[in-house]
């Protein structure tokens, strides 16, 4: 019995010592889903969901998650890679919140690809200087039912009227169409509001909260919890909330994240 004890006790050890070096690494091996290359992660954050920057196509552990989630629901079969989902469906109508960064990098080959970001000083569904469009997400200026798949990463927790948005979203998606999207989600509390806008007027509920934003300083206006799939549903879509597992973090520098599949039906 003892040396069943002192065996269950070693393999808790290791596996503790395995995990403590695992989230103390600073540089390990892995396979990139979204550039397809055996890579080196680096750690560049303390937020797991931010960091482990891979060396070839600089996506994080969230981006990594986003496309690993988009091969797997367009039934793209391994190895993982991206590239493999504009080879394989041309054909796709993408329309992505973000102008930048290496989803956008693998996507924008798409013949059907808009991506768009918003700015203060330019007319909505115009383009700045750049050539990059400007699109407000509670008033977006596409037809109905133009979009196979809309992509949105940390987006709805900075939007006024987050209501308005998802009601655009499911607007612009062909029946059948999917929300692929992020949030910072807690699963543990209901969503709340930390912004409540009333005629137009901004009333604070909570003290201000702000995430890196270049353009717009990032105000977070809500927090979304575990309802989310409700709040969703209200507006016409079904969805499910996929996590990451332990092999995603093995394998693919995936941590803590997850991914809203919301398609409309």
């Amino acid at each position: 019995m003892k040396r069943i004890i002192e065996r269950g006790r070693m393999k808790l050890r290791n596996a503790l010592n395995a995990g403590k070096a695992l989230f103390t690494a600073e540089r390990y091996s892995g396979s990139c889903p979204l550039c397809g290359c055996e890579t080196i992660f680096t750690k560049t954050s303390k937020n797991l969901r931010e960091t482990f920057s891979c060396a070839c196509c600089h996506s994080y552990s969230r981006n990594r998650f986003v496309a690993k989630v988009l091969l797997d629901l367009f039934h793209i079969p391994p190895p993982y890679s991206l590239h493999k989902l504009v080879r394989m469906r041309p054909d796709l109508a993408v329309y992505e919140t973000a102008s930048y960064g290496p989803i956008h990098n693998v996507l924008k080959d798409l013949k059907g690809y808009i991506c768009s970001d918003f700015f203060y000083d330019v007319p909505f569904g115009a383009c700045n200087k750049k050539g990059i469009r400007c699109e407000n997400i509670e008033a977006l200026t596409f037809p109905d039912g133009v979009c196979d798949l809309v992509i949105s990463q940390d987006v709805f927790e900075h939007v006024r009227l987050y209501e308005k948005g998802f009601q655009e979203i499911s607007r612009i998606l062909k029946n059948g169409g999917f929300h692929i999207f992020t949030v910072p989600l807690n699963p543990f509390q209901k969503t709340f509001k930390r912004i409540e806008v009333r005629n137009n007027e901004e009333i604070h509920l909570a003290p201000r909260v702000y995430h890196g934003d270049p353009v717009r300083g990032g105000l977070v206006y809500t927090d979304f919890g575990i309802d989310l799939h409700e709040i969703l549903s209200s507006f016409g879509f079904s969805s499910e909330i996929q996590w990451c597992s332990g092999m995603d973090g093995f394998y693919h520098a995936i941590y803590w994240v997850c991914v809203i599949v919301s398609q409309k039906i």
